[in-house]
């Protein structure tokens, strides 16, 4: 008798031991899920906690490089955390795109990225790693540029009319800074629509190798990038003879539009940040709202009037998000003419 008590009553205390173990099991596990709950929100709320990479898709030099480099200080600044701008030029700009689109979506990686061109490399270039509506736009900050049409200082070229007469008679050699599907090519297809003239493109990596092939007399007019060119003409070493802007530069309100002069040639030029596919939407609006505040700042607008950059008003994510998306819609029903005008 008294063994089978001694029996039961450890039976009854091996069960409480398991239950309490198993109690202690769930507690634990309870406790680890809301600390890792906690992390995970903290995490966002102090973010950046290292050093960020924005990669520029193309190679130094050109217009998204110099505006890149321009607001960088600024943005560093107001993140409290290191910026640093990675050049990963090639294949147009799909090789900086598919980069992006495969690094690790936790806020440590952007693309300095223009519109339209990644919108033509979405539209025209096969095995992208993501799509351009899968990447999250975060914010603009360059929203007042576009494709300026320049000759050397020297040039017997004075006018749009001038270099467009001349092209009808004779071959004209136009360098592009940009490679395939860039502005610089779609504001090409649209002065050849305009005026039925074919020039013999030839491409350059940047806009201060194709500005060094312009000043050597290798090609007769580039299309490059903007602050480029207004450097080079207020150096007395080009002439910009129109730009692609709807309406005359704010920065340089002498130099005539294509469209004034009777060319219906507007390709507007917008540059901004986008994340990776699946970065959380909580610290896509924490870097938008830092990229703002930089842009907004009163150093920064004082730094783009001293260089001329055409940085124009930034974008909220909001507003750069919607923007993106009538780009795509419109674009996408348009992108035929950058194939009847190849660059090869």
């Amino acid at each position: 008798m008294k063994g089978f008590f001694k029996k039961g009553l450890l039976l009854i205390l091996v069960g409480l031991l398991i239950f309490s173990l198993s109690g202690c099991g769930q507690n634990s596990g309870a406790t680890n899920d809301k600390k890792e709950e906690n992390q995970s929100s903290e995490g966002a709320v102090n973010y950046p906690t290292k050093p960020i990479t924005i990669v520029v898709p193309y190679n130094p030099g050109g217009g998204v490089d110099t505006s890149t480099r321009t607001i960088q200080p600024f943005l560093q600044d107001a993140l409290g955390q290191p910026v640093v701008v990675e050049n990963r030029p090639g294949g147009g700009m799909s090789v900086g795109y598919n980069y992006v689109a495969g690094a690790k979506p936790d806020g440590y990686t952007f693309m300095a990225a223009p519109i339209p061109t990644m919108i033509f490399t979405d539209l025209t270039l096969p095995n992208l790693k993501a799509k351009f509506n899968e990447f999250k736009p975060v914010a603009s900050w360059v929203n007042d540029d576009c494709s300026p049409l320049v000759v050397r200082a020297d040039s017997p070229y004075k006018t749009l009319k001038d270099f467009v007469e001349a092209a009808k008679s004779k071959t004209m050699k136009l360098g592009l800074s940009g490679g395939a599907y860039s502005t610089d090519h779609m504001t090409y297809a649209m002065l050849s629509e305009v005026t039925g003239v074919k020039f013999n493109l030839v491409p350059y990596g940047s806009s201060g190798e194709a500005l060094a092939a312009l000043e050597g007399g290798h090609v007769d007019a580039i299309l490059a990038s903007l602050v480029t060119a207004i450097t080079a003409q207020d150096a007395g070493q080009a002439k910009i003879l129109a730009v692609s802007k709807n309406e005359r530069l704010s920065i340089a309100p002498d130099i005539p539009t294509f469209k004034e002069q009777g060319y219906d040639v507007v390709i507007e030029f917008h540059i901004g940040l986008f994340a990776p596919p699946n970065t959380p939407d909580d610290i896509v609006k924490i870097m938008a709202d830092k990229l703002v505040q930089a842009a907004s700042s009163e150093e920064f607008r004082n730094r783009v009037k001293e260089v001329k950059s055409p940085a124009g008003e930034p974008m909220t994510q909001e507003e750069w998000s919607k923007y993106c998306q009538d780009e795509y819609n419109r674009w996408k029903e348009m992108v035929n003419i950058l194939e009847k005008h190849p660059l090869g």
